[in-house]
C-alpha cells in the first residue's frame, strides 16, 4: 500500500494511527515503523531502514582512477544476518515513512533482507511482510542514488552491480497493489489561502499572488 499526497495532508498521522491501534489490541511487536532519514524516523518513533535492517553505507568506486565517480552501495553485514532473523521473525507489518527519499538501490536491499528474515516462513517479496509505503514524490529525492519513479534504463549507470539492484528496487516498487491519495488540506485548514499557496507552491505553479503572501 502506498500513502500519497502532499504535507499537511495527514500521511504521518495515519501511520501514528495505526501504531496506536496495534498497541490497544497488544500488537504493538508485530509491526515496525522505518525511514529513510533519523528525522523521518523519529516522528513515527521508528528507526533508519539502514539501522533496523542493518544495512551499512559506503562509497563504492566505479572507477578508482576517478575518485570523484562515485555511488552509494547497500550492504547485509554479516553479523546482523542471524539477528535479523530473531527480531523480525514475527512482524507482519512494516510502515517506511517519507519514500521519495528511499532509491530504487535501497528497496532492493530491504526487499533481500526482509526475505532473508523470512525465507523459513515465505519466498515473496518483502519476506510477505505487509508493506505501507507513504510519502510525496514532489518532495526530497534520495541522496546521490536513484528515486523510484526513473526509468530503469536511465539507472544504472552502467554499474553491473547497480544495475542488478535497480532492477529488483523497480521490481519490489511494482509490488504496490494499492494506493491512496490524501488531497485535503488538514495541517493548514484554518488557514485556506496559505494552504492553497503552498499547494501550488508543491505543484510548481506559484503566480504573483502566492508570491506576495508568501513575500509577507
Amino acid at each position: 500500500m502506498f500513502l500519497e499526497g502532499p504535507g499537511g495532508t495527514g500521511k504521518t498521522h495515519v501511520l501514528k494511527a495505526l501504531q496506536n491501534v496495534m498497541c490497544i489490541f497488544g500488537c504493538a511487536h508485530r509491526i515496525h515503523f522505518l525511514a529513510p532519514t533519523g528525522g523521518a524516523a523519529a516522528l513515527v518513533d521508528g528507526q533508519t531502514i539502514h539501522k533496523g535492517l542493518g544495512l551499512s553505507v559506503h562509497h563504492c568506486n566505479q572507477n578508482k582512477s576517478e575518485q570523484k565517480d562515485k555511488d552509494l552501495a547497500y550492504h547485509l553485514t554479516t553479523k546482523k544476518q542471524e539477528e535479523l532473523r530473531l527480531e523480525w521473525h514475527d512482524i507482519d507489518f512494516v510502515a517506511i515513512d517519507e519514500v521519495s527519499m528511499a532509491s530504487v538501490q535501497l528497496l532492493a536491499e530491504l526487499d533481500a533482507s526482509l526475505w532473508y528474515a523470512h525465507e523459513e516462513y515465505c519466498d515473496d517479496w518483502f519476506g510477505g511482510i505487509n508493506i505501507v509505503f507513504s510519502g510525496d514524490f514532489y518532495q526530497h529525492p534520495p541522496v546521490l542514488a536513484c528515486p523510484l519513479y526513473v526509468p530503469i534504463r536511465i539507472r544504472a549507470r552502467s554499474v553491473p552491480h547497480q544495475e542488478a539492484l535497480a532492477h529488483f528496487g523497480c521490481l519490489a516498487w511494482k509490488q504496490v497493489n494499492m494506493v491512496l491519495q490524501f488531497t485535503e488540506q488538514k495541517q493548514m485548514e484554518g488557514d485556506p489561502e496559505y494552504a492553497h499557496a503552498v499547494l501550488s507552491l508543491h505543484q510548481g505553479i506559484c503566480d504573483k499572488d502566492d508570491l506576495g503572501l508568501f513575500n509577507s
